[in-house]
């Protein structure tokens, strides 16, 4: 967990491995610490704000996952669930949606400090389970 020890162990990665470019956390629920069911603003930040200090003095990305909310939204990066502290810390965020969880075609939305706000369509080659960009919305 963040503050119990996987501080300590990331920091000692990268210096053993001082070519690292990208660190996934996959999830960020499985490295905050669980203080209670209900998050807040001031903790959700906090924990973001550890790994973008790591990742600021490592130069390293830290592409956290986290999932999204059932419910529907006016703006679709307010479905990440948890408070706006999680994206207000983040350099960006991406938001990766289909219609259906079984749907071989997705968006990826991104938004972030220092890129340009965009929506890429994306496709699922299914024999090689990767994902690509699609030329346009089909």
């Amino acid at each position: 967990m963040i503050g119990g020890g996987l501080d300590e162990q990331l920091e000692k990665f990268a210096l053993e491995h001082s070519d690292t470019k990208l660190i996934i956390v996959d999830t960020l629920q499985k490295v905050r610490e669980a203080v209670s069911d209900s998050y807040s603003y001031s903790s959700d930040y906090e924990v973001i704000g550890k790994l973008k200090q790591f990742a600021d003095r490592y130069g390293v990305c830290v592409l956290i996952v986290h999932r999204t909310r059932k419910q529907p939204a006016g703006d679709s990066f307010e479905m990440i669930s948890g408070t706006t502290g999680l994206l207000g810390c983040a350099d960006g965020a991406l938001l990766m949606q289909k219609e259906k969880r079984t749907d071989s075609k997705a968006t990826l939305e991104v938004v972030g400090r220092d890129q340009p706000d965009q929506r890429l369509y994306l496709s699922k080659d299914q024999e090689r389970l990767v994902w690509g960009l699609r030329p346009c919305r089909e």
